[in-house]
């Protein structure tokens, strides 16, 4: 198997694809694993600088031969989301937690140097306020996919403690921007779009008051190149520390599209918190990042993005 240098573990997804991107851009190669879909076609402008291994992050010796001559990992599959977890504990534990274990183990028999996590800032902290979140706020989370998410962090942090594996873990808050698939269960952003331009009902949880902290993904995937490269804590919150209501977001996305959103109202969901906005000041004085795409700016090239792409996405 040809060597690399960087491995991408859930190429296809919406940060995976732009990380690719970045990556290829810059003259890099890169070794991406993806389980076989209908997104593999997404990969095609960058087929010639990659090297794609198809299979199942499930798989014990296909993963030993991905990490084989690789200095870097970046981890970004995820096999749940927060509405589908709730009643599969179990399937969350051996298809999230088991494997990354295993990952790492064989990151460390592979000499692998740096694995970078992307968590979920959204979900790990559960409910705490409508203050900025900071690292050291104690983790309270109020679903099962934010529980099996902290503890993978707790496992990543013991390894980081007691081997030589540099491990980085991105509190990453709610990402937004091109490549993200609409109609999924994540993504309100990409959704609204989408309905705004197939002339569809977006369905909303709750009274739309509740808040979250929006991040373009340029922004994201500048966090997991630089904070990959350099020292300084294993965790560290990725946002851009402004919260935004539901009903906001909508209001910039009409107000720059110039078109009207149809909203139906469904009630809210169990695992869904108030408010979640997290402090970002640890990784500007630790890593010099911060956030630098304004939400309005972002939406921009996001609408813009989506008016020469959406009929091609899958």
């Amino acid at each position: 198997m040809k060597k690399n240098k960087t491995l991408i573990l859930g190429g296809t997804g919406f940060i995976g694809l732009n990380l690719i991107d970045r990556i290829c851009k810059s003259g890099g190669k890169v070794r991406v694993l993806c389980r076989p879909s209908y997104s593999l076609g997404r990969l095609e402008p960058y087929r010639n600088q990659m090297e794609l291994i198809i299979g199942d992050f499930l798989d014990d010796s296909l993963l030993r031969k991905c990490v084989e001559g690789v200095d870097k990992v970046y981890h970004l599959i995820t096999t749940t989301f927060p509405s589908t977890t709730q009643d599969s504990a179990v399937y969350d534990i051996n298809t999230n937690l088991v494997p990354t274990i295993r990952l790492v183990e064989e990151c460390l028999k592979g000499k692998v140097k740096t694995l970078v996590y992307a968590s979920s800032g959204g979900t790990i902290y559960g409910e705490q306020g409508s203050k900025g979140i900071s690292e050291s706020t104690d983790l309270n989370p109020i679903s099962l996919y934010g529980q099996t998410k902290g503890a993978i962090e707790s496992y990543l942090r013991f390894y980081s403690r007691v081997t030589s594996l540099n491990v980085k873990i991105l509190r990453i808050s709610n990402p937004y921007g091109p490549q993200q698939k609409p109609f999924g269960v994540q993504g309100l952003v990409a959704t609204v779009i989408q309905c705004l331009l197939q002339n569809k009902e977006l369905s909303v949880y709750g009274d739309m008051k509740t808040v979250r902290d929006y991040i373009y993904i340029e922004d994201v995937i500048e966090a997991l190149v630089r904070i990959s490269e350099s020292k300084g804590p294993d965790v560290v919150n990725i946002s851009s520390g402004e919260g935004r209501s539901i009903l906001e977001v909508i209001k910039i996305i009409e107000k720059v599209s110039k078109r009207k959103v149809l909203l139906k109202k469904i009630p809210k969901r169990v695992q869904d918190v108030k408010s979640n906005i997290l402090n970002p000041e640890l990784a500007w004085k630790s890593y010099h990042w911060k956030a630098n795409v304004d939400f309005e700016e972002g939406i921009r090239k996001t609408w813009n993005w989506y008016l020469k792409s959406a009929p091609s996405l899958r």
